[in-house]
């Protein structure tokens, strides 16, 4: 991986996306990133 285009950040959110995109659950994408609060996802 290219150290300056990928971070742990930028993972996380590119999975969420997938999720999102996918039309997973909210509450399911809420879960998979241990968010105490769905507004946080």
């Amino acid at each position: 991986m290219d150290e300056n285009k990928y971070s742990p950040y930028s993972l996380r959110h590119g999975f969420a996306m997938l999720l999102a995109e996918k039309r997973a659950d909210p509450i399911q994408i809420q879960n998979a990133l241990t968010h105490a609060d769905f507004r946080t996802t």
